[in-house]
């Protein structure tokens, strides 16, 4: 077996990786989301959803996937950004850490 020990992480691959994992995670959310829209809208289950609201007093309400994608985007940017930013200050903390109480110790076997 041969034992490595991790003492530094790079800050800039981790918040990438971490930014890029985020964003791939909302793609699949995205790509659900539209299929799930599509779905509705081709087998009628939309029309009925819509009228279900306006029963409710909220007349005219129309389901626009248009606005609903802007925001979704938007979200998805800003969350997977405090993701990259809380990721970095773990980083920080560790490599900070580090010195201190040693490093995550990887062990692994030869081949």
């Amino acid at each position: 077996m041969t034992a490595r020990v991790v003492e530094t992480l790079d800050l800039r691959s981790v918040v990438r990786i971490v930014i890029a994992l985020a964003l791939a995670l909302w793609a699949i959310a995205l790509v659900t989301v539209v299929a799930l829209y599509i779905l509705g809208l081709v087998s009628g289950g939309l029309g009925g959803a819509e009228g279900l609201i306006a029963s409710f007093g909220f007349s005219g309400f129309r389901f626009a996937i248009l606005p609903f994608l802007v925001g979704f985007i938007a979200v998805a940017v800003v969350t997977s950004i405090v993701a990259g930013g809380i990721a970095a200050i773990v980083v920080l903390v560790y490599n900070s850490l580090t010195p201190i109480i040693g490093g995550v110790q990887l062990r692994s076997r030869d081949r």
